[in-house]
Parts: structure tokens; sequence; C-alpha cells
């Protein structure tokens, strides 16, 4: 497959993930990893995910990391572990994905040591993403829930961990 014909169907498969249409757009992203594209882990993973094949999207996730390093595969696979309660995984990848400059992988971890209630954990961690700023690797939703975390923390564990639950997040 030419490496048009690639980019063409690279551009479809995304276009079809980011419109929720996740059949369609696994069995483009599958078709382009048979023909040798090697920026497509991340994207079958969370396409799995999505579907609730969690064994497959770790499978994707792990091949992207192995592959390619990828820190974002990193961060998706820690949160999966830490949604089946297997903290001892999820923080080693996250502290992998951190190592990376995956700044959002910091503030995942400060969710994950906030429902252990480690304060003090929690702080460090928000206070990385918070050192962290200006970098391209940190989103601005992430920025701000470590701030109001932080801030909650600071004044009230009870209303930090009212704000944990409004992100979207299962505490433990």
């Amino acid at each position: 497959m030419k490496k048009d014909k690639l980019d063409k169907d690279f551009i479809e498969a995304s276009k079809l993930l980011d419109n929720g249409n996740y059949k369609k757009a696994l069995k483009l992203f599958l078709k382009l990893y048979k023909h040798g594209h090697k920026d497509i882990y991340l994207n079958i993973g969370y396409i799995y995910e999505k579907l609730n094949k969690i064994k497959k999207a770790k499978y994707w996730y792990k091949k992207g990391i192995s592959k390619n390093k990828d820190f974002t595969c990193m961060t998706n696979l820690a949160i999966l572990y830490r949604e089946e309660y297997k903290f001892k995984k999820a923080k080693k990848w996250f502290l992998e994905a951190l190592s990376l400059n995956d700044v959002d992988a910091g503030l995942e971890l400060a969710k994950l040591y906030l429902s252990e209630a480690k304060i003090n954990k929690a702080k460090e961690y928000l206070s990385k993403v918070l050192d962290g700023i200006p970098c391209e690797n940190v989103t601005l939703e992430s920025v701000n829930i470590a701030k109001k975390l932080m801030y909650r923390l600071d004044k009230d564990f009870e209303e930090a961990s009212k704000l944990l639950d409004n992100s979207n997040y299962k505490k433990a």
C-alpha cells in the first residue's frame, strides 16, 4: 500500500474514531497495522477500551509501549489498572509515563493517592503537574483540576474528595 493511501486511510480512520464510529475505525486501523503503519497502537487500544474489550485494549497499549515507548499508552494502561484496583501496576505505569514527561500522568497518580487518602503523596504529584507548566504534555483541563485539588487539599480533604468525584474518576 502506498504512503499516500496509508495517510488517507489514517485520516479517514481518525475521523471515524472522532465521530464514535468505533467498529469501522477499528477495521481501518487494523488494516493500516497490517500494512506496517506504526503509530496506531494507542488508537486501537482506545477503540477496544471504548468497546469494553479491556483485555484487547491492554494488549494494544502494551504493544505501543514496547514498540514506540508511547507515554499515552502507559497512562491509559495505568488508568485501566487503577479501575481494576490494581494500584501497584497502575502506579508503575503512571510513574513510567511521568518519567517521559507525560505530566497528565502525574494528575492521574495524584488522584490515585487521594483515593487512598494519602494526602502528602497526592500533593507531591499535583505539584509536579503544576511545576510542569508550560509543557506540551499537559492539558489545560489537567492543570485546572490539579489547581482545584491542590487548593481544596490545603483547605479541606473532604472538599477535595468531592471535587475528585466530579472529575469523572472512580474512587477506590
